[in-house]
């Protein structure tokens, strides 16, 4: 199995809806169950500012998704970037 992670930015930003960010390959046995920890790092949260001509992390909310696909979604949470 696969967990992948995607992150929606502030719609401002104009970004796509869904970027995938990380992701870990996990091995189950059939009817087993394992908690799976992905950090996203700090860069993941930034975008190409045209204007600035640089990376920069747009103020306001972020949504994480994790699941097995994009259309698969386990778990969701709004976060803020640090």
């Amino acid at each position: 199995m696969v967990v992948q992670a995607y992150l929606s930015f502030p719609r401002a930003v104009g970004e796509p809806t869904k970027q995938l960010k990380g992701f870990a390959k996990v091995m189950l046995q059939p009817g087993e169950q394992r908690r799976v920890q992905l950090r996203l790092d700090p860069k993941a949260f930034e975008y190409w500012d045209q204007k600035q001509r640089a990376w920069t992390v747009a103020p306001g909310g972020y949504r994480v998704e994790v699941g097995s696909s994009s259309r698969d979604i386990a778990f969701a949470s709004d976060v803020l970037p640090h």
